[in-house]
């Protein structure tokens, strides 16, 4: 199983933070959907729309022990959608939390799918690859030496 770790949590938070200038749990729940949209449009043309979306549903399975929320929410995975049509899906499962609850919910599941990546492709590629859609990623965070 992927181990969700405290620097995944961090970047989860800072990620989301800044989309979401606080307010009630549709404004979270918006937050998390352009999130969601900026890794679609980021990750999709290296894994595919179905990659993007198998990623946010095992994200949300494997976040769904501490937010039985992510329970109800059906990602599709096959079809020739968009990797982005899962964004009001997430955005109205989010919607139904508490303000507090929306953003913690929303982190975990980010979280959780940073920790996907990083157990494909190494926290290093994951960071160069996402810093472009957002700022608040720091890519030199893991330096390697040559040894």
């Amino acid at each position: 199983m992927t181990q969700v770790t405290a620097n995944d949590h961090d970047l989860a938070r800072r990620m989301f933070a800044h989309e979401s200038a606080g307010g009630d749990a549709a404004m979270h729940a918006a937050a998390a959907a352009r999130v969601y949209e900026r890794l679609a449009d980021r990750l999709a043309p290296l894994i595919g729309g179905a990659g993007v979306r198998a990623l946010l549903a095992r994200s949300a399975k494997l976040t769904m022990v501490d937010f039985p929320c992510f329970g109800d929410l059906v990602i599709p995975i096959e079809g020739h959608d968009h990797p982005r049509a899962a964004a009001p899906l997430l955005a109205a499962c989010l919607g139904k939390l508490e303000p507090d609850a929306t953003f913690e919910a929303a982190a975990a599941l980010f979280a959780s799918l940073l920790a996907l990546l990083n157990s494909l492709v190494g926290e290093r590629l994951m960071r160069q690859i996402l810093s472009s859609s957002f700022t608040v990623i720091e890519q030199n965070v893991v330096k390697e030496t040559d040894a």
